[in-house]
């Protein structure tokens, strides 16, 4: 056991910068370790409660040896190691899966969330979400592996189970039918244009008229389509965001929409305001610098405090940021002026 190879390193801390040698990470948002990081270095890592792991976690519900995290050359694997209680990949039950940046894997009352290598650094430092935004989060996920009727698929055709592999005889009786039911529509569709003597028929209203004589909306008669969970959980992030950015609360509100985006990646409206979002911040960042450095020159030593307090604020998730340095190093040359005077 002297001799074995450390794969994964645990911090107890979610907002961490890019580690040297690390591969993936592996962030805690829910359970007994929740705001712990798990740092893999390696291909091959064991995660569970005992402490033979690589990655252990405080879990008692987790198995002793639970799960085991891969990567090959077509990407990472999270596989079962026959835990008692199973594990989850975004909320559902698996026992081999692979594994995306953004990915949830649960493992007793663990929620873990898979960060590949090629995750943007800012991603790395956004501080960590609560228990109740991780759930809603896990339910979302499982929620998206089914397919939602769409206005493009009002009936859910395209869910339907794909007609069974048979014969190479069955399968072109399938095209065959298919292209006699297309000619067929064909044919009543022309039918329907022109009249007997071949002169085009006038065209029809949209409008569908009932046996009472009043016109009836076409639309009115579509399928109400129930509004998928995951569609409601990402719209009310976004609106939490939405008012936390109307009221000037960037950071707060960067961080809702850095969640709607992991829920659904193609949210343009949540990646336009967390854009707007980070410009806004970085604006405040600029102001702040210039009244800082202003106030320290004019001896206004309590205004510059504050005004390089309020930096290291706003970009307390991005301290590689130059501003970040510079507002750091001000800020002691400022208390060293107040402590001797």
């Amino acid at each position: 056991m002297a001799n074995r190879i450390q794969a994964a390193i645990k911090l107890k801390d979610a907002v961490i910068a890019r580690q040297r040698g690390e591969l993936a990470r592996l962030r805690v948002i829910k359970g007994p370790d929740r705001g712990c990081t798990f740092i893999i270095v390696n291909t091959r890592s064991s995660i569970g409660r005992g402490e033979e792991n690589d990655m252990v976690v405080g879990d008692l519900k987790a198995s002793r040896l639970h799960a085991e995290i891969t990567a090959s050359p077509t990407g990472w694997l999270v596989r079962d190691l026959g835990s008692a209680n199973g594990i989850l990949h975004n909320g559902t039950q698996t026992r081999s899966s692979p594994l995306r940046t953004s990915d949830l894997i649960t493992l007793g009352e663990t929620v873990l969330e898979f960060l590949g290598a090629e995750v943007e650094a800012q991603r790395l430092l956004s501080p960590p979400i609560d228990d109740v935004q991780a759930e809603l989060l896990v339910q979302a996920k499982a929620t998206a592996r089914d397919r939602p009727r769409t206005l493009s698929d009002p009936f859910g055709l395209n869910s339907r189970p794909a007609v069974a592999a048979g014969t190479a005889a069955g399968s072109k009786k399938v095209v065959r039918l298919t292209i006699a039911g297309v000619l067929a529509v064909v044919v009543v569709i022309g039918m329907d244009m022109f009249s007997e003597d071949g002169t085009p028929k006038p065209k029809k209203s949209s409008r569908k008229v009932a046996s009472t004589g009043e016109p009836v909306d076409l639309a009115s008669l579509m399928p109400k389509l129930e509004k998928p969970q995951t569609s409601r959980n990402t719209e009310m992030f976004f609106k939490q965001g939405f008012r936390e950015y109307r009221e000037r609360n960037y950071i707060r509100a960067l961080n809702q929409f850095e969640l709607v985006l992991q829920m659904d990646p193609d949210h343009d409206m949540a990646r336009r305001y967390r854009d707007n979002a980070r410009m806004a911040i970085e604006d405040e960042v600029k102001t702040h610098l210039e009244f800082g450095r202003k106030t320290f020159a004019s001896g206004k030593l309590r205004e510059a405090r504050g005004h390089y307090e309020a930096i290291l604020r706003l970009l307390h998730t991005d301290q590689a940021n130059p501003s970040y340095a510079e507002a750091k190093d001000q800020l002691d040359k400022v208390r060293a002026e107040m402590g001797g005077g």
